[in-house]
């Protein structure tokens, strides 16, 4: 009997050598290796037609956002209720940077924050950068109620975080750009550009270590904003949707099973001759 085992699982025995010798599976496993997490040098989204890609954006508050060349973001009639599209299928490692242009039309009287944002995040709440367990956002605030400029924001989690804060007149109708920069898992820096690309204020903050990608966020609150001409740079990082990693998977398996197949019945035939 314990002979008889011994054949049975010899006869169903795997070489990884012999399976790593035939070049169609190996060229569909490095595929989908590959294919998982893939990185790319320079991405830029300009926001042309009317329609948003609902597959490459999350969106906060739906109703507030809408698209015709460029995004608009529309709370200066509705304050206190944050507007944001984060990506889904795009992240940034260290080493990335982000930028978007900005420009803010309208802001609310009332005793809010009007800001626009861009922001870089975990996305775990499905919300906005302000309630995620790790996110920075550079902020242009545009506030009736105190000085105007912008925030070099961290948060951590259930809507608590810090700022490092720094006073300049912002006009309406004025196009400004927003950076960030993962310089390090501890570095992160914040710029403000005015429309020739001179820099306005710029903090380099050291925040805890945190290595993971972040997705890409852009919002505001309180303000009517036009966003546009996002540049994603440096250690991008493409994520497949789930059903394109779960197709890749059974592609896998697949393969590895036809392969098992084929070697486990040339060996059974050789052991017959």
């Amino acid at each position: 009997m314990k002979a008889a085992r011994n054949r049975l699982s010899r006869g169903r025995t795997v070489s990884v050598k012999r399976l790593a010798n035939r070049p169609f599976s190996f060229a569909v496993v490095l595929f989908c290796i590959v294919s998982a997490s893939t990185a790319l040098a320079d991405l830029l989204y300009t926001f042309d037609g009317t329609s948003i890609d609902t597959n490459t954006w999350r969106l906060t508050r739906a109703s507030s956002i809408s698209q015709n060349n460029a995004l608009f973001l529309t709370g200066a009639s509705n304050p206190g209720y944050p507007a944001q599209l984060t990506t889904k299928d795009v992240e940034l490692g260290i080493g990335g940077s982000a930028q978007v242009q900005i420009t803010i039309t309208d802001h609310t009287s009332q005793n809010f924050v009007p800001c626009g944002w861009l922001g870089l995040t975990t996305d775990d709440t499905k919300t906005t950068v302000f309630f995620d367990s790790y996110a920075v956002s550079t902020e242009l605030d545009i506030t009736p109620a105190s000085i105007p400029g912008y925030s070099a924001a961290y948060f951590y989690g259930g809507g608590y975080g810090t700022g490092v804060a720094q006073s300049f007149p912002v006009a309406l109708d004025t196009v400004y750009s927003l950076r960030l920069e993962r310089l390090t898992d501890t570095s992160v820096r914040y710029t403000v550009l005015d429309s020739a690309n001179s820099i306005i204020a710029q903090n380099t903050r050291t925040l805890p270590s945190f290595t993971s990608p972040l997705y890409v966020a852009i919002g505001s609150v309180s303000v009517d904003a036009t966003f546009d001409n996002l540049q994603l740079s440096g250690n991008i990082i493409f994520v497949p949707e789930p059903s394109a990693a779960l197709l890749l998977a059974v592609g896998v398996a697949a393969a590895l099973w036809r392969e098992i197949q084929v070697v486990s019945y040339s060996e059974k035939r050789n052991r017959l001759r």
